[in-house]
């Protein structure tokens, strides 16, 4: 299963963050086997927000992409490439690159996407932290991708933007859910209002939380989800652990 989380514009919607904690609900959660990639290739928040620096990643994607090129990558040889967040090593990061990718491989995106493919092979569940706007190589990624998590905001401009992008995908349109990250329950841009105004079919929320964006500044948010993954009402992480396991349980049936 291929999961691209994806705005139309940077940041602004939360991608990183939204798919960093799918990604972990879906290895704690669901028990899937999951790899996080991402095709900014170098400057990645991802890889901040798990505690990496640039130096401890570069072995990741160029490694994989070189062997990719030489036709001597195996099936199941990325996790060899990848950090490990988890003790149960059921969820694993395939780090970036600090060379500039654009001149260096005139075929960068359809590598990529080989990439993309062969993990496949390799984890149940694939997240691709796809870099915003409709960039050059962003509708072969939509292509390979199974399921495309558009994360917004409130902000009606967007909104309307998103409304008329999924207009013009009538063909493939099954394939798009849209994530209201950082959602202020408080806001009069209620998930019901954008429903019934923009007729979304696929809406989802996730909360924002002051003990999240804490969370995300100390990179430790896998770990706090492990720690509040089965919240009580009372714990300050329900609202967010119950929105977030309503699109993980989606995730979980295709």
């Amino acid at each position: 299963m291929k999961i691209m989380f994806w705005s139309l514009y940077h940041g602004q919607c939360g991608v990183s963050s939204s798919l960093l904690t799918y990604a972990a609900m879906t290895a704690l959660y669901l028990e899937k086997k999951t790899l996080i990639l991402h095709n900014q290739l170098s400057h990645s928040m991802i890889e901040r927000y798990c505690g990496l620096s640039d130096e401890s990643t570069l072995a990741g994607i160029d490694s994989v992409m070189a062997l990719l090129k030489n036709k001597n990558l195996e099936l199941d040889e990325i996790c060899h490439y990848s950090h490990s967040l988890l003790k149960s090593q059921k969820l694993d990061l395939l780090g970036g690159s600090g060379h500039d990718h654009n001149t260096a491989h005139k075929d960068i995106h359809k590598i990529f996407n080989s990439v993309v493919n062969l993990a496949d092979f390799e984890y149940d569940s694939v997240f691709v932290d796809a870099r915003a706007g409709l960039q050059e190589g962003t509708e072969s990624l939509i292509q390979t991708c199974d399921l495309v998590i558009i994360c917004v905001n409130q902000n009606e401009r967007l909104l309307e933007d998103v409304t008329d992008f999924l207009s013009k995908r009538s063909k493939d349109k099954d394939k798009f859910k849209v994530l209201v990250s950082l959602y202020d329950q408080q806001a009069k841009m209620t998930r019901s209002n954008m429903t019934r105004r923009y007729g979304f079919k696929n809406l989802f929320v996730l909360p924002y939380s002051p003990l999240i964006k804490d969370a995300l500044n100390g990179s430790v948010l896998v770990e706090t989800i492990n720690r509040h993954l089965q919240a009580k009402k009372r714990d300050k992480l329900y609202e967010f652990i119950k929105a977030a396991k309503e699109l993980v349980d989606e995730i979980g049936t295709y």
